[in-house]
């Protein structure tokens, strides 16, 4: 099977153009560095490997096998665009699009067991054959085991990943995100005033919101992760209900050399940069405030009052 250099956004582009769904106006990335969003195209992603499709696959099917290695995001926006936003578009949303207060939602807080992942595994598929090519690569946080014993992810097995140490960064990834429990919110918005009905019209999916209830106690930065649309009573009632996950995601880089290169990450109180290390090679002369990565656990740490404390910063979707 012949084989390909191609990125993430290239190819679901492909994909994209072989359903038809070809009218580059409806095409459009996330938010870049700038804060701006990409408006000119799908994001890049990924430098891949791919294959020749054998028909076997439906595009969203092949969409989300690219997603699993990538970690970005799909989905069709409000005006009918076509939108890939890559892993760190989430990092780049610097500032809230609107804010939810007391008079307009219901807060629903919830609690997901599923969504834990302290243990996953990545394994490595030759383009060229579809066969196991590597080693499998096992990330997990101790920590979160001991705590709640072993939930481990669904195993994945990509042809998108390009060496071991891509897989193992994988691994940590999904796991540093996953290994604590997050409460997701469900917000409730009845078009029962102007304000309500705007943010119902206009909000997407991914944008970042303040929730502001003081009744519930839910308060913070919020991501949208699912919006759902309820028309009802002969059409005299409109209910909209956003999924959010908590704002506060780490941009982190997969490439050849993710072991030795500083990984910058974008947890909730702002972007830092950890530098990369293994477990027995911490910093001789650490100071407090500093970050590390170890490579070897896939656990990140703050030095604070002389000591080395995890950091977990969880999101319950990815």
């Amino acid at each position: 099977m012949s084989t390909a250099s191609s990125t993430t956004g290239a190819r679901i582009g492909a994909i994209l153009d072989a359903v038809d769904f070809t009218d580059p106006a409806l095409r459009r990335g996330g938010i870049q560095a700038d804060g701006t969003r990409n408006t000119t195209g799908l994001d890049v992603g990924d430098t891949i490997t791919v294959s020749s499709p054998d028909g076997s696959k439906s595009a969203l099917a092949l969409i989300e096998e690219l997603l699993d290695a990538e970690r970005g995001v799909f989905y069709i926006a409000g005006d009918g665009s076509a939108t890939y936003e890559e892993r760190n578009s989430r990092a780049h949303r610097t500032t809230s699009s609107a804010t939810l207060t007391d008079a307009a939602i219901k807060s629903d807080p919830g609690f997901q067991l599923d969504k834990l992942i302290n243990r996953q595994t990545v394994s490595r598929l030759d383009p060229a054959t579809g066969s196991a090519t590597g080693r499998p690569q096992t990330a997990s946080n101790e920590v979160s085991i001991a705590l709640f014993g072993v939930s481990s992810g669904s195993d994945i097995s990509t042809q998108f990943i390009g060496s071991d140490g891509q897989a193992i960064a994988l691994a940590s990834y999904i796991v540093s995100l996953r290994s604590d429990f997050e409460t997701p919110v469900v917000v409730e918005l009845d078009a029962g005033d102007a304000t309500s009905l705007t943010q119902q019209l206009v909000r997407e999916l991914q944008d970042r919101v303040t929730i502001n209830d003081s009744v519930i106690g839910t308060s913070g930065d919020y991501i949208i992760e699912a919006v759902e649309h309820e028309i009802s009573e002969g059409g005299n009632r409109f209910i909209t209900r956003f999924t959010l996950s908590r704002y506060g995601v780490e941009a982190i880089t997969f490439a050849a050399d993710a072991a030795t290169s500083p990984v910058v990450f974008a947890p909730p109180d702002g972007t830092v940069t950890f530098t990369t290390c293994t477990s027995g090679t911490r910093p001789a002369s650490p100071t407090d405030g500093d970050y590390i990565f170890e490579t070897d656990t896939g656990l990140y740490f703050e030095r604070d009052s002389g000591q080395w404390v995890l950091r977990v910063y969880p999101r319950f979707t990815y």
